[in-house]
């Protein structure tokens, strides 16, 4: 029987399963016990979150999901590495072609998210990224950021008998309206740390290396340590920004940017252009936005052309020396930019 990527006909989001061997029936997730339903040279279809792997984060709407393979079954605790293949490849496979996989979430799971008891089918996810790195128990595991679809109300061969209901993960946001959640750290995706990687997707690319990761997730800390609360966009409701904070009724956006001297110009005009976007687009939702661009190093040098760029487009511009300082000096880097 041919693997099916998206709803399954009479199986509406929403729908509550007893036991693995119902869902199984059903058609949403076909295997007894493996977490993850596909081929490596096919596609995952479906997975089932429930808490099998300390290393799961579910937010709701976006989840950082483990891969399979060296947990002990008994405490979820990872003992062991885990290597890209078989569903995990499949997962990957998903990502390169664009498929959908059906969630399944199980009471073992995120009690403000997962069912009380039993399965739930959550709806379609598109495996929006994925990355190697090491868990929380010292071993390395394979990661898979997913994130919700819109509620189609079709199945995949036929119309779906209604829309379900799911309840998003606190600090969520469920509506379009209300911009952000809670701060997913960013993680390197390739080991680079600089060099010139634009032929293909200069942001895609920039965001997989260490030194991005490392810039943003400092600033994540400033804010923290300054009583701030960043924030990650609420996928796929919100703009893709980097990083964003309230502050005295404004929704701070900050687009992070490693940079070179040689790739400076090129990667501070692709900031300007992301974040000005950005802002425009939770604009046109009612909010009242600030702009700001970190980069790496140290304040820019009096007459700096693009500091009179910046400022003649209302886009503060902040830099790791000036955030690093003390915290009177960090909060007003941080809330004012230069």
């Amino acid at each position: 029987m041919a693997r099916v990527f998206g709803n399954i006909a009479g199986q509406p989001e929403g729908r509550r399963y007893v036991s693995r061997r119902e869902a199984h029936e059903a058609g949403v997730h076909k295997p007894l016990q493996a977490g993850i339903s596909g081929a490596s040279a096919e596609g995952a279809d479906s997975i089932v979150v429930s808490g099998g792997y300390e290393d799961d984060q579910d937010f709701g709407d976006t989840i950082v999901y483990t891969g399979h393979g060296g947990n002990d079954p008994a405490t979820g605790v990872q003992v062991a590495d885990q290597v890209l293949e078989r569903g995990n490849a499949a997962l990957a496979f998903n990502h390169r072609r664009g498929l959908p996989v059906r969630v399944i979430r199980g009471a073992g799971g995120d009690p403000t998210i997962s069912p009380e008891t039993g399965y739930r089918y959550d709806g379609l996810f598109d495996v929006d990224d994925y990355w190697e790195e090491t868990g929380r128990s010292g071993f390395r595991i394979w990661r898979f950021r997913l994130v919700k679809r819109a509620t189609s109300g079709r199945g995949s061969d036929g119309p779906s008998t209604g829309a379900g209901v799911r309840r998003p993960a606190t600090g969520t946001s469920p509506r379009p309206s209300e911009p952000g959640t809670t701060y997913v750290p960013a993680v390197p995706t390739v080991a680079a740390d600089g060099g010139e990687p634009f032929e293909v997707d200069p942001d895609k690319l920039d965001r997989a290396t260490r030194a991005h990761a490392e810039l943003q997730n400092f600033l994540a800390e400033r804010l923290e340590a300054l009583g701030l609360k960043p924030l990650s966009p609420a996928l796929p409701h919100d703009p893709e920004f980097d990083i964003a904070w309230r502050h005295d009724g404004r929704l701070h956006v900050c687009e992070v940017k490693t940079t070179t001297s040689a790739n400076r110009d090129r990667q501070l005009r692709l900031a300007l252009g992301q974040v000005l976007h950005y802002a425009k687009q939770l604009e046109q939702r009612g909010e009242t936005v600030r702009t700001l661009v970190l980069t790496p190093g140290s304040p820019p040098e009096t007459g700096d052309i693009w500091s009179s760029v910046m400022d003649g487009v209302g886009v503060g511009w902040i830099t790791r020396e000036m955030i690093a300082g003390d915290d009177v000096a960090a909060r007003a880097a941080i809330l004012r930019g230069i």
